[in-house]
């Protein structure tokens, strides 16, 4: 009895040892990234699985095993091979109980930038495409601001099932309506995608000829085709920001490591660099990026922290300098970047910081001195509600050609008052503009436009649009 109980012992492990055996000799399938002009010779010869395609950049997303994938490398058909690798979004997340979550520090990331404290309505608008994880389309800070989108995941719609896409779309978009966001979801309810899904996101955006891309994630290693397609966006005039990292040491993710991309660290509102901020000698700025106030999920707000938060100050700050001067080339924003950033006040390295931090106000000053078509005056404050504006031309318009649509005065929201415009009978080179029939509200920045094209009596034509802000005391 105790013999044929050994020779079951013995049966049994000789079926498991050959199972394990015979079990490895089937190689596990993996996602590849498939670059090739001759994708239907290969896929017939090598019975190809296909999950998606990027048929204009003969890319495609294969599950196959080592075996083919080992032939598929020797095959000079083959451009590139590389396997579908995990891209996550870089994100630092504190106890609500470390957070100082009072209304009075809220904004510090707007106010240690300098951003405008109002909006200007009469930027250009700008297109700014969110590689992220979509985005809450109903939110009521972005729903003004989301155009169009595009989901590179396969779910099907671009809503944000995370909340990360949505925070860093509200940093960028709020209180800016010129500002117009195009959310690519790469990202899925986890926080992660894929290499595949970055790239297809990319593609559309170039597609898109959007101005700006953010790209609050990381990868740890270059890999040459997510290199290919920033250089293209690159060539084609888009501007990439990026988030560092958040691991705290001294080399930066990828694409923040291309020098085709703005690679953006975080600091503190103590103005210190943050303890989890990526750095190196490629680092370019630095933003806010602790404990950051912004749009949440299901029409939330919440704070955050994460180089991912930072990216997008970065990306607003281009937003209003290019909105402000389309004319910018991009090398002219990077030049104007670099001369209105300063060092914060620790004694933090370059490596640390980069360039520092950007004084947004100065870099619109830039970006309006070199705008060939406007002309600006310096903003006017404690302005009576009665004020009536005295504009003197360099030439007499005269009054049979004059025409008063040319001067306008335009509310915050982007709205003509009606107002009149007078001619000067004694002096035609003086307009009277006259507060408007409703009058102006106590508190409230307008907007004195006086468009080009004008007519001197003589024949002379205004050549340059001119501008000016008031406030109403």
């Amino acid at each position: 009895m105790r013999l044929k109980y050994y020779y079951f012992i013995a049966l049994l492990f000789m079926i498991t040892v050959f199972f394990i055996q015979g079990s490895v000799t089937f190689a596990e399938e993996k996602e590849y990234i498939l670059k090739t002009s001759y994708f239907s010779q290969l896929k017939e010869e090598y019975q190809l699985h296909v999950r998606d395609s990027i048929p204009n950049e003969n890319l495609y997303k294969i599950k196959v095993d080592t075996d083919v994938m080992n032939e598929l490398e020797d095959d000079s058909r083959v451009s590139s091979l590389i396997e579908n690798r995990v891209v996550p979004a870089p994100i630092i997340r504190y106890p609500t109980l470390f957070l100082t979550q009072t209304t009075a520090n809220r904004y510090w990331g707007y106010e240690s930038m300098s951003f405008p404290s109002h909006r200007d309505p009469m930027l250009e608008k700008v297109e700014v495409a969110v590689v992220d994880t979509g985005i809450d389309v109903d939110h009521p800070l972005l729903k003004d601001s989301i155009q169009g989108g595009y989901d590179a995941t396969g779910d099907g719609d671009i809503e944000d099932e995370h909340g990360h896409g949505t925070h860093v779309a509200g940093i960028i978009a709020n209180h800016n309506p010129n500002i117009k966001i195009i959310p690519i979801k790469m990202l899925d309810k986890s926080g992660t995608g894929d290499v595949y899904s970055f790239l297809k996101g990319m593609y559309y955006a170039i597609e898109q000829e959007v101005d700006i891309i953010n790209m609050s994630l990381g990868m740890e290693t270059d890999i040459h085709l997510v290199r290919d397609v920033v250089q293209q966006a690159y060539r084609k005039g888009i501007i990439m920001v990026a988030a560092s990292g958040n691991n705290g040491v001294a080399n930066l993710q990828y694409p923040a490591n291309y020098p085709e991309v703005y690679a953006v660290g975080a600091y503190t509102a103590e103005e210190e660099v943050a303890e989890f901020s990526q750095y190196s000698e490629n680092l370019d700025f630095i933003a806010p990026g602790k404990e950051i106030w912004s749009s949440w999920n299901d029409g939330g707000y919440t704070y955050k922290s994460g180089t991912s938060m930072a990216a997008p100050f970065i990306s607003k700050a281009i937003a209003l300098l290019v909105s402000t001067n389309p004319h910018l080339s991009v090398q002219e924003v990077e030049e104007i970047l670099i001369r209105s950033s300063e060092a914060l006040p620790g004694s933090a390295g370059k490596s640390e910081i980069g360039h520092g931090k950007v004084n947004v106000e100065k870099a619109l000053h830039h970006a309006k001195e070199m705008n060939p078509e406007i002309t600006y005056f310096p903003e006017r404050t404690n302005v009576s509600p009665k004020k009536i504006w005295n504009i003197k031309m360099s030439q007499p318009l005269g009054s049979a050609a004059f025409n008063h649509s040319g001067f306008k005065i335009i509310d915050s929201n982007g709205k003509q008052l009606e107002n009149k415009v007078l001619l000067n009978e004694q002096d035609n080179r003086i307009i009277q503009v006259l507060p408007p029939q409703e009058g102006y509200e106590s508190g409230e920045v307008y907007y004195l436009q006086i468009e080009k094209g004008l007519k001197a009596k003589n024949g002379e034509i205004s050549k340059s649009e001119v501008r000016m802000g008031f406030v109403i005391q």
